[in-house]
């Protein structure tokens, strides 16, 4: 008669044998109720493991009984998975060599990775396992015993792995410093700087913190495995252990790892999304300045900021006159070309000081938001912007008939702290100079 435990442990390693891969928790779960018992229903396991019968009946047990059967060669189902499961096991225990439970005699050491005597059969069991793992993930070793090291070394190279050593966690340091591992197996007892120290500080540090650690120790105690965990560990491994108990948790964790990091890529992609989302709200399509959204919101907290500071803030509205007929007869096409020109000169007359905005304000009207500046600084902004606007050559040359493009500016130069009206009647006195600006077909910027 064997140990449910034993049973269920044997039962992994031939699903492991014949198909590379582990049961899941559900599955372990059943299979242990199971072997644990003589009369157990689907009802009991459903009520057990938090599932509808229907769901464990109908999709997880039967999945599991495939799985068996492949390893086993022959059909398994609820009523003899026990019997076909230790009968198999008696089998190969009588046609194979008896292995030591222990270290031998002349091993002194309390704490072997592996019993000396399946090493080598350990290391036979490797290379069917082999293909769990197709990438090349690092992983560092850490353990005082060159043995220890070996064995590890041996056993995960043949699944793959890229793997460091290191016989102490100054050295183990030194190696993270200079290349990040994806997992670390870590041993406790080790001199100078014992595992519980090391793992310490590899969490404490931004670079180190998220690489999981398995401690891997021939300590049993639970006080142990609770300190582990409470210092950053992810999982505890006690010696000698199990070949595909081990690759399975590293395997495990480093997929969860690598989950961990396609979720951290996904949303700082999705971060940089929304940013860009929040600047193509806030900006024109055509002319990419600011849109009129943004003028009102950036005006209002400019007229705030310069009401406590007793500092002036001027406003500037450009009209484009002409634009109509300008299109009706060259097309829209030259038309938003000669938008996006002004818009470009708006913006350059807008960017030589810190805190200015320039926008889009409606269709053929741009608007320049002025913190700071006076009636002095803003005549010499506007007069620049006109000759630049003269410079650019904005109208194609098709005879004097052909109807032209031109720049019309108003102003207004407000204090915030003594204005009773507030900016609605800055802009609206500003709109009304930029009016008789076009009506009067003045050349020159009006300013109030």
């Amino acid at each position: 008669m064997f140990a449910a435990e034993h049973l269920l442990e044997f039962a992994e390693e031939l699903v492991y044998e014949a198909i590379n891969k582990p049961l899941s928790d559900l599955q372990r779960i059943i299979l242990l109720k199971l072997l644990q018992g003589d009369r157990v229903t689907y009802d009991s396991l459903a009520a057990d493991c938090g599932y509808s019968e229907k769901y464990i009946r109908g999709d997880i047990a039967p999945k599991l009984w495939s799985l068996l059967s492949e390893a086993l060669g022959q059909k398994v189902m609820k009523s003899n998975v026990k019997a076909l499961l230790e009968r198999e096991l008696r089998q190969r225990q009588e046609t194979s060599v008896p292995a030591a439970d222990s270290p031998s005699a002349e091993s002194t050491e309390s704490d072997l990775l592996v019993p000396q005597s399946v090493i080598a059969a350990a290391m036979l069991e490797a290379p069917l396992l082999n293909g769990l793992s197709v990438q090349r993930e690092s992983i560092l070793i850490v353990d005082d015993r060159p043995a220890n090291l070996k064995v590890l070394s041996d056993i995960l190279e043949k699944q793959g792995y890229d793997v460091r050593q290191a016989t102490d966690g100054t050295i183990a340091l030194k190696a993270i410093e200079l290349e990040l591992p994806d997992l670390i197996l870590l041993d406790i007892q080790m001199p100078e700087m014992d595992g519980y120290t090391l793992c310490q500080l590899l969490k404490e540090k931004p670079q180190t913190k998220d690489i999981p650690v398995i401690f891997v120790s021939a300590i049993h105690e639970p006080w142990d495995k609770v300190r582990a965990f409470s210092v950053g560990g992810v999982d505890y491994v006690t010696k000698p252990f199990k070949l595909v108990e081990l690759i399975a948790r590293v395997e495990n964790h480093l997929r969860i790892r690598k989950l961990q990091q396609d979720l951290e890529q996904k949303n700082q992609d999705l971060q940089q999304a929304l940013e860009e989302l929040r600047r193509l709200a806030v900006l024109d399509p055509l002319t990419q300045l600011a849109n009129r959204d943004r003028f009102d919101s950036y005006l209002q907290k400019s007229w705030e900021a310069s009401a406590i500071t007793n500092a002036p803030l001027t406003l500037m509205l450009c009209g484009v006159v002409g634009f109509e007929d300008f299109t009706a007869t060259f097309g829209s096409r030259l038309g938003d070309r000669c938008l996006q020109t002004i818009a470009r000169l708006v913006k350059q007359a807008a960017t030589e000081r810190t805190g200015d905005l320039a926008c889009r304000y409606d269709s053929t009207t741009f608007g320049i938001i002025l913190p700071g500046v006076d009636t002095n600084g803003v005549q010499k902004i506007a007069a620049q912007l006109l000759v630049d606007f003269g410079n650019a050559r904005i109208n194609p040359t098709r005879g004097t008939e052909s109807p032209m493009l031109a720049l019309r500016i108003g102003t207004s130069v407000c204090m915030p702290a003594k204005e009773v009206g507030g900016q609605e009647d800055a802009i609206e006195a500003c709109a009304l100079l930029l009016q008789q600006a076009i009506q009067s077909n003045s050349k020159a910027p009006l300013f109030a």
